[in-house]
């Protein structure tokens, strides 16, 4: 009888404390502090098999009393590939440079870019938005978006669930559901992924997702990708 009170109590508290599971995800941006990502995208466009490589690197330049934080970012196409035949080198262009202004929760203010086919929709479904409050396992917090037709920008909404704790590649991150949908137009952009924060610092550490219906260039119908970040240690 004891014994099978004792079980019962352990397998209780154990439930209790699954489910109390909570943290406080947020950004900790500090200035000169630096970061760079691998993205890794898959894609059928027009019939063939389509790899991306891409490297980003980003460095704080300023974080204001206000709350606005200042990025500049580098991003460079590593390698293309069309049905397994890889092209590296010149083909590739030149690196682009972009100047982000965001609030600390992750919401993005603006942007100034030198690349020649800025993707405003795709910077939107990229928006990691952290919850102004703290989540239990389980939990959701929402992101909506109005339309902006001058910058080519749909509404939409995301919806972000913490799902736990993980240790990733050696760091204790927060293992974040996403799911980013555009409400308005023809062949609306779908996003759904998982994403693995820094419990640190907030910073990106793996993401892992899907997109449909993602334009990647206007002169090219809409198709489907898979997406991989990983994090590069500088």
């Amino acid at each position: 009888m004891r014994k099978a009170l004792l079980i019962t109590a352990i397998t209780a508290l154990c439930v209790s404390a699954v489910s109390q599971e909570s943290a406080t995800i947020a950004w900790k941006p500090k200035e000169g502090h630096k970061t760079a990502l691998r993205i890794i995208v898959n894609a059928e466009v027009q019939g063939a098999d389509v790899e991306v490589k891409i490297r980003t690197e980003s460095t704080v330049l300023k974080v204001g009393e206000d709350g606005k934080v200042t990025i500049k970012g580098t991003e460079q196409m590593e390698s293309l590939s069309f049905n397994g035949q890889v092209m590296e080198g010149a083909v590739l262009g030149p690196p682009t440079q972009s100047t982000y202004v965001m609030q600390k929760n992750g919401e993005l203010i603006s942007i100034e870019t030198d690349n020649p086919n800025p993707n405003p929709r795709m910077e939107e479904a990229n928006v990691f938005l952290f919850p102004d409050r703290e989540v239990k396992k389980g939990e959701s917090w929402t992101r909506t978006r109005a339309a902006d037709p001058a910058k080519g920008i749909r509404a939409s909404k995301t919806t972000y669930t913490y799902l736990g704790s993980e240790t990733v590649d050696g760091e204790l991150s927060h293992k974040v559901k996403i799911e980013f949908t555009e409400t308005e137009g023809s062949a609306p952009m779908i996003f759904n992924a998982t994403a693995w924060v820094s419990a640190a610092n907030g910073d990106l550490v793996r993401l892992e997702g899907r997109m449909d219906n993602v334009e990647f260039d206007p002169s090219v119908p809409p198709g489907s990708a898979t997406v991989r970040i990983e994090r590069i240690k500088v």
